[in-house]
């Protein structure tokens, strides 16, 4: 009788031990026309909203050192160790104009090189990167369009290694 409970206890462990090592969960980040929405989904059907849930939390405060904690070397290693770790989509269109064909002409290849010129840097942070640009100039109207879709793939057992590291350095401090 107590084979049979340590053995389906040990199962269950070794059940959630390899969940943590498969699960993976995606932070997703949403622009559009000044309007911001960040959302974690789990499991791919658990979405839990990122903005509404902090927002109480942040109202007329402002905390030092949590700002400075965060900007700690210490942390930006660890959280490079994160990032190499995880997956990120970048979806992105834009559609701008300034009423002067020639000023429009000049800004779209700029933001263009400017594009290409950030992707190899986004691309040996990340694991694996994936992209897709669309950029249309207006030559006639004055407008500015945009909407950007970025999500970060991430297994839970990194992120369980990164807060294990970054409070055994806080320890040390």
């Amino acid at each position: 009788m107590v084979l049979n409970i340590l053995f389906i206890a040990m199962i269950i462990i070794l059940f959630l031990i390899l969940l943590l090592f498969t699960l993976r969960v995606e932070i997703e980040l949403f622009f559009k026309n000044k309007k911001f929405n960040a959302n974690l989904k789990i499991f791919k059907v658990i979405k839990i909203n990122l903005k509404d849930k902090n927002k109480k939390e942040r109202e007329g405060k402002l905390d030092f050192a949590r700002i400075s904690a965060i900007l700690n070397r210490k942390n930006t290693e660890h959280v490079k160790y994160l990032l190499s770790k995880s997956d990120m989509e970048v979806y992105g269109t834009l559609i701008f104009g300034t009423s002067y064909p020639d000023k429009t002409a000049l800004l779209y290849g700029f933001i263009n090189s400017l594009l290409y010129t950030i992707e190899p840097v986004i691309q040996s942070t990340f694991k694996s990167f994936e992209r897709e640009y669309k950029v249309y100039p207006d030559l006639k109207n004055k407008k500015l369009e945009y909407e950007v879709k970025i999500k970060i793939y991430l297994k839970i057992i990194h992120y369980i290694k990164y807060k294990l590291r970054s409070m055994k350095d806080a320890k040390k401090m």
